[in-house]
């Protein structure tokens, strides 16, 4: 669904159906809950569920199938690496056709992955100005490029961390923005994720304890908020 409103509407199409065809208890039990907290949060109380397998080859990560669930819209969309073929098939809503792919090609959760190793097997080709550029598989094959953009602090558990933001910027090419804030001293370790979708929802994630730090009281937890 393109907004709550265009949900909402088909819901109340529902509720109607199911009132007219004698289950008007259901309509305004479950559906009515439903409706509601449609109505008032929108889709901020979605779950998504983001799931990566693969293996470690001399690139780095090689992942095998890519998985991203949203429960709320029954919405599921798959990518399955083959890479004795090196192609790559999508299922789900929007999907491409089957397309080949090169070494080094990541989904967008395992590229999350990739990226420390990448950094610290080459960390000169993260240098502000300089630009890295991935191809990612999640509906096709696409190209990420990343803009370095330079150092900045970033509070993880009230302590103050030096990282390093990398931007994928929207443009005529990149209908989604992905920003990553890269710890060095921690091995690159991305601690912050920010991704943008083309309806301006944002997914904002922030590493909840930096390693070997104690667990904080109330840990942190991904949910989307808007720009």
């Amino acid at each position: 669904y393109a907004s709550p409103d265009a949900f909402d509407a088909d819901l109340a199409t529902i509720g109607a159906s199911l009132a007219s065809h004698g289950a008007a208890t259901l309509a305004g039990d479950r559906l009515a809950t439903l409706r509601f907290a449609v109505r008032a949060f929108g889709f901020h109380l979605a779950a998504l569920d983001l799931r990566s397998t693969g293996t470690l080859k001399p690139f780095g990560i090689a992942p095998d199938n890519y998985i991203e669930k949203i429960e709320i819209a029954d919405r599921e969309l798959r990518a399955n690496f083959d890479w004795k073929l090196n192609s790559v098939n999508f299922v789900g809503r929007g999907a491409g056709q089957p397309a080949s792919f090169g070494e080094g090609t990541q989904d967008p959760l395992s590229l999350q992955f990739h990226l420390p190793l990448l950094a610290q097997a080459y960390p000169w080709r993260f240098s502000p100005g300089l630009e890295v550029t991935f191809a990612v598989a999640r509906r096709n094959v696409e190209q990420y490029s990343f803009a370095v953009e330079g150092f900045e602090p970033t509070r993880i558990d009230g302590t103050e961390v030096m990282t390093l933001k990398i931007d994928r910027k929207r443009g005529p090419d990149a209908k989604r923005r992905v920003e990553i804030w890269m710890a060095p001293e921690f091995q690159w370790l991305p601690v912050r994720l920010r991704f943008t979708d083309t309806n301006d929802e944002v997914w904002d994630s922030v590493l909840s304890q930096l390693p070997n730090a104690p667990p904080p009281p109330d840990r942190i937890v991904q949910e989307p908020v808007k720009p």
